[in-house]
């Protein structure tokens, strides 16, 4: 058992949207927070023959199975809240092993000085873990299907971990280095209906399979390219019919 009281105090009516907070983020690090001051237990339960006991200190939260948490907010503001969550357990996808090489990277931001330390946070997350294929793949795919698209853009294409933390460390610093393109789009931009349409066939040729090596680089180069102009593809046609789920990244 854990109390968010003692920790943030009274909430009243957001304490069901507080305990859920709670709970998620205990399920996300596997820990189970403390309460605090809880030194002497209630004497009005046997807590010797109780299913429960109070947690007093952070610990660790082992589990061979996936993780259940039940939040109760009961209150006399009138919260009458209870549910349980159980955390998701993710599933491996199946990726060609070759598949993520060349990588193809892209950052947005609302502001140059954003976009820099936008680069320098995903060089640090390159450099925190290992990347397998899978991760490299779910990687590629958030930075360019699932975030929001700003003004001032960055893509690189890297040919390996190494090669990408190069190339986003020298982004970052704002060196002029191959494979590295960055652009602010204008504000009523209009793309060239040629362009698009070349961006588009790039897209196809890659998803079939069609691209390898040196051309392979070649078409991510001009999608790079594309993407920093400002031009909106069908980017997730780059990832085939089973695209990767979305993987937790630096927040913008």
């Amino acid at each position: 058992l854990t109390s968010t009281k003692t920790n943030v105090g009274h909430t009243f009516a957001a304490s069901g949207l507080v305990n859920l907070v709670c709970a998620v983020e205990a399920l996300r690090r596997r820990t189970i927070p403390a309460s605090l001051h809880c030194e002497e237990l209630s004497d009005y339960i046997d807590w010797e023959r109780s299913a429960f006991r109070v947690n007093a200190t952070t610990r660790p939260w082992p589990s061979e199975v996936a993780r259940l948490a039940a939040v109760s907010a009961f209150g006399m503001s009138g919260t009458n809240a209870h549910l349980v969550v159980q955390e998701h357990v993710a599933t491996a996808d199946a990726v060609d092993p070759g598949a993520p090489s060349p990588w193809l990277l892209t950052l947005s931001a609302k502001t140059a000085t954003a976009l820099q330390q936008r680069l320098r946070d995903l060089r640090e997350a390159l450099q925190s873990r290992d990347w397998d294929a899978a991760s490299v793949r779910a990687l590629g795919y958030t930075l360019l299907c699932g975030r929001q698209h700003f003004a001032h853009r960055c893509a690189v294409v890297a040919q390996d971990l190494e090669d990408a933390v190069y190339l986003l460390g020298a982004a970052a610093a704002g060196e002029k280095v191959p494979r590295v393109f960055s652009a602010t789009v204008p504000r009523e931009f209009a793309g060239q209906k040629m362009l698009q349409q070349t961006g588009e066939a790039w897209l196809e040729r890659y998803a079939d399979g069609e691209l390898d090596g040196e051309a392979s680089s070649d078409a991510l180069q001009g999608l790079a390219d594309l993407y920093c102009q400002g031009y909106a593809l069908p980017w997730e046609r780059l990832y085939g019919a089973t695209p990767p789920r979305r993987i937790a990244l630096p927040a913008p």
